[in-house]
């Protein structure tokens, strides 16, 4: 489950950079 930590702060800054 560490890696669950790991990707939701990947998604999150996709999410930024996707947003910009």
């Amino acid at each position: 489950m560490k890696d669950a930590r790991n990707w939701k702060y990947k998604n999150n800054r996709r999410k930024m950079l996707l947003r910009k």
